[in-house]
């Protein structure tokens, strides 16, 4: 559905469109309603000119904006509504499409195939109020030809805000030539956002001007750009890449461009998060740190810092551009144009990087290369610079030819564009002759007895352009007798100064012929102390502190008009012995470890100023220790037993003939804990199942016994005790054990000791069994309990049933069981042997009577048996 326009209250000129080539008006409005009606009666590949001021806004699709293209059209502006027959001329006849900052400018649907020429895209503001937050100036879904056009002045936000493509949104294949983008706005790609899987081919084009968060001239987002002979100037991304900021796997190729004065937050003109960036034949210009990582190079890029990482054929890196202000120089995009002596100037040879061949003009469209090499970045200096000659000046004496070699008068010349330059005579000399060579060298002779001032004038010539003309001045100086100076000799000692009254050096000198009164001249100053020279030919020298040795200066005697030979005046300094200088020293070592220090020891950091070898002297020696300091310096400190804290010892330093003034050196002995020493107690003898008690000692010589320390006694039968050195403690089974008392001090430090403890078994002990009287075929039953200190022990029992049977004995929980049938009466005594496992016997006897069985009639009697 198509909304009406909303514009301006007041239009400063008419919209019209001439869409059948029948040069007369088909569309006119107030507002932008004539171009949009134009558009959506064409055909597709019509061509629509336009001329005028289309201003305002209309819903279409739920979207806003000035023109809303859904067909293959071109659009050309520049034309005036009187001729439409006219070549146009968007620069006479500029023809504008403007949002008035109430929509977007020109949305291209999916697919269509646009090219908008010699239009001025302005006012654009895409934001969430709009319906929609990208592409300010224009939103591209289709294939887009943007030719001779500008794109400025608006914004792409969310309410204002955070947007993408403030200059264009880019969600297609955007062909920018000869155009501009400039003045936009957006929190992303303020010029331009290419969007994922979008290419951009920019040629003969400018970005400025623009501001984004990311990406102050274009934001890359997994896209591809081409940007060949191109200027990208004066961008600013408040966060990162002031030029170009490239993210999600971007490619761009930058050929021939020129990327200058973009800024960023974090400083950089390219911001590569991922991608791929080459350059070739390009400057990248805003400071020192242009780049955020290296790029790609294909040979003869410049850099003003070293942050590219352009190390190719031809690259330069921290050199300055030396480029002119933004602005156009020809061609329909603002560019910078070289300036003379640029280092981009002339530096690709023609045939390799492109040059001439691939690359055949530059941004203006002029030819590249001139003059057989190309030119860096987007501007190739088409016109020659011509040379600079600078005036010069040379002195020569009475009646001698004053000779000047190469490169003579030129060396003060220049060029702007690097041009070899020759030198050409525009005027010769007055008062002699004279010989210019091309190579700048010449001979000048003055004629016999003359003095006073000649002069010649010449032009720097470049084989394209003279410079302006120079003069050389010729100084003639009036012959005169030269002064005849002698030299001197003076002493003095170490650190006296060397005070000499006038006539000083001059009282030998003289000038001879003309007797005229001298003053002395410093020629080259002492080395080893101060001077000052008064022309009256006194001084006074002082030398440097401690030197001693020889010392000289030279002077010439003056006349007023000529200076004499030179000579030298040589100065004795004897000397004197300083006192050496020894400095304080400081050592560490550990408790009960001797400090061995090595030669130069104490006197590695000491000096003497004549370098005498020095020996050192014990002044005082330690309090806590041993020391044996010898005369090389090194020495062996050796502390008292578990000494620790500071020590010290005085020395000095002897060259032979004085001593250094006493100095200290600092022993610092770490302490090294020592572990607890500690006492067991004495061996003992004992039996199973007996409470034994220890006694324990111990003492610390490093007194960290601060009730930290912690006491372990293992008894040797896997059972410990702790926190006491008097533990009791039973063993269970007879043996050798050997007891360990470890005690442990808070700092860790563990001290033992150990004692032996014979064990021996205990035998078992075994409850009485009473008698037992049973008949024959009757079964004999005992239980008996018995008992073993041994706890650990185990038990067998044999049982003599004494009728010839011994069987073992049944063992359970402490009891001691059997049973027996015997098979005839009578009187036995029962023997019970009791075993532990170390050998311990307990036998205890019982008597079993085994009377027949009852029968009728008869009475068994059985004699009596005693009891053993």
């Amino acid at each position: 559905m198509t909304a009406g326009f909303s514009s301006a209250p007041i239009m400063l000129a008419t919209c019209a469109v001439e869409s059948t080539g029948d040069n007369i008006t088909d569309y006119v409005s107030a507002n932008a309603t004539a171009v949009q009606t134009a558009v959506n009666n064409a055909s597709a590949g019509d061509t629509l000119k336009v001329a005028g001021s289309c201003a305002g806004v209309q819903e279409i699709d739920n979207l806003t904006q000035t023109l809303y293209i859904t067909q293959n059209i071109t659009i050309q502006g520049g034309y005036t509504q009187t001729n439409w027959l006219t070549t146009p001329d968007p620069q006479t006849y500029p023809t504008t499409l403007s949002a008035l900052d109430q929509g977007r400018v020109v949305y291209i649907a999916t697919g269509v195939q646009a090219t908008l020429a010699g239009l001025i895209l302005t006012d654009g503001a895409a934001t969430d109020g709009n319906n929609g937050y990208s592409g300010g100036g224009v939103y591209n879904r289709g294939n887009l030809t943007l030719l001779n056009s500008f794109v400025i002045d608006s914004l792409a936000g969310d309410g204002g805000g955070a947007g993408n493509g403030g200059g264009v949104f880019n969600d297609g294949t955007l062909n920018l030539t000869s155009s501009t983008i400039a003045n936009n706005d957006s929190e992303y790609g303020g010029g331009i956002y290419n969007t994922f899987g979008a290419t951009l081919l920019m040629t003969n084009s400018t970005l400025s001007g623009n501001t984004a968060g990311e990406g102050g001239g274009i934001d890359m987002e997994a896209s591809q750009a081409t940007i060949t002979n191109s200027t990208i100037s004066g961008n600013h991304a408040s966060s990162h890449g002031g030029g170009i900021a490239m993210f999600g796997s971007s490619t761009v190729a930058l050929h021939y461009s020129t990327l200058a004065n973009n800024t960023a937050g974090n400083g950089t003109t390219i911001f590569m998060f991922d991608g791929t960036f080459s350059a070739r034949g390009s400057i990248i210009t805003s400071g020192s740190q242009n780049c955020n990582t290296a790029l790609t190079s294909q040979g003869y890029n410049l850099e003003s810092g070293n942050s590219c990482g352009f190390s190719g054929t031809g690259d330069t890196a921290n050199s300055p551009a030396l480029l002119g202000s933004l602005t156009n120089n020809g061609g329909g995009t603002a560019s910078h144009m070289l300036l003379a002596f640029s280092p981009a100037i002339d530096k690709i040879p023609a045939g390799v990087a492109g040059c001439g061949t691939t690359y055949t003009t530059d941004q203006r469209g002029l030819p590249r290369p001139v003059d057989g090499v190309c030119d860096k970045g987007a501007v190739e200096v088409q016109d020659n610079f011509a040379p600079t000659a600078v005036a010069d000046t040379y002195t020569t004496t009475e009646d001698i030819p004053l000779v000047v070699s190469a490169p003579g008068v030129l060396a003060n010349d220049g060029d702007g564009d690097f041009d070899a330059f020759t030198a050409v005579l525009d005027t010769t000399v007055a008062n002699g002759s004279l010989s210019l060579n091309s190579n700048g060298s010449f001979t000048y002779t003055p004629d016999p007895n003359f003095n006073g001032t000649d002069w010649f004038t010449y032009q720097a010539d470049d084989g394209q352009d003279l410079s302006a003309v120079v003069t050389v001045t010729l100084t003639i100086l009036s012959e005169n007798d030269a002064p005849l100076a002698i030299g001197e000799a003076y002493t003095t000692t170490e650190d006296v100064p060397l005070v000499i009254s006038t006539p000083g050096v001059l009282a030998n000198d003289s000038d001879p012929v003309e007797n005229s009164p001298l003053t002395a001249v410093l020629d080259t100053s002492v080395a080893n102390g101060s001077l000052t020279l008064n022309s009256n030919g006194s001084f006074t020298y002082t030398p440097d502190p401690n030197f001693n040795g020889t010392d000289w200066f030279t002077y010439q005697a003056d006349d007023g008009q000529d200076v004499s030979n030179l000579v030298t005046v040589t100065l004795t300094i004897l000397s004197e012995n300083d006192v050496p200088l020894a400095a304080v020293d400081a050592y560490t070592t550990t408790e009960d470890v001797p400090l061995v220090i090595s030669a130069p020891g104490v006197l590695a950091n000491d000096s003497d100023v004549e370098n005498d070898p020095l020996t050192a002297v014990l002044d005082t020696t330690v309090a806590s220790g041993s020391l044996i300091l010898n005369s090389n310096g090194s020495f062996t400190y050796t502390p008292d037993p578990n000494f620790n804290g500071t020590d010290w010892f005085t020395y000095q330093a002897d060259d032979g003939q004085d001593v250094s003034s006493v100095v200290t050196v600092t022993l610092t002995v770490l302490s090294d804990n020592d572990a607890p020493i500690v006492e067991a107690g004495t061996g003992l003898t004992t039996m199973e199942g007996i409470t034994v008690t220890f006694a324990g000692s111990y003492t610390d010589p490093s007194r960290m016994l601060n009730g930290g320390e912690t006491i372990l006694w293992d008894f040797g039968d896997g059972t410990t005790a702790s926190g006491t050195l008097t533990p009791i403690h039973t063993f269970a089974d007879n043996g050798l054990y050997t007891i360990t008392l470890t005690v442990t001090d808070s700092l860790g430090a563990a001290g033992g000791d150990f004692l032996l403890v014979t064990v021996n078994n205990a035998p078992p002990t075994l409850e009485a069994i009473a008698d037992i009287t049973i008949t024959v075929g009757t079964t004999a039953n005992f239980a008996a309990a018995y008992a073993d200190l041994g706890h650990a022990d185990t038990h067998t029992a044999i049982v003599d049933w004494d009728d010839g049977v011994n069987e073992a004995g049944v063992i359970s929980n402490n009891q001691l069981s059997g049973s027996h049938l015997y098979p005839t009466a009578g009187v036995y005594i029962v023997t019970i042997t009791l075993t532990d496992d170390d050998g311990g016997e307990a036998t205890q006897t019982f008597m079993v009577t085994v009377t027949a069985a009852p029968t009728t009639g008869y009475t068994l009697f059985l004699p009596m048996i005693q009891r053993p």
